[in-house]
């Protein structure tokens, strides 16, 4: 119960893209060993929700594509914006 908490609250703030990613994926990996598997579209949701408004356009793109973007792709994504 803990670690979705943890993982719902989870935000970017000053961590670099890497270790927000990084982060959550922690977290899924934890609730996933004790038996609390989080959905792929779970751990896009979280993602996305996490991000400050300077990935709001990001945000746009993926949740409104008639494309279905992956994690990798949503990762991707994330740390070239970040990049630039």
């Amino acid at each position: 119960m803990r670690h979705r908490s943890l993982l719902r609250n989870f935000k970017k703030n000053n961590l670099s893209m890497s270790d927000y990613l990084v982060g959550i994926k922690h977290l899924c990996d934890s609730l996933g060993g004790s038996s609390q598997q989080i959905s792929l579209e779970e751990q896009h949701s979280i993602v996305l929700n996490g991000l400050p408004p300077e990935y709001d356009h990001v945000v746009s793109i993926v949740t409104m594509s008639t494309i279905t973007f992956d994690l990798q792709g949503i990762s991707m994504a994330l740390l070239d914006v970040e990049a630039h």
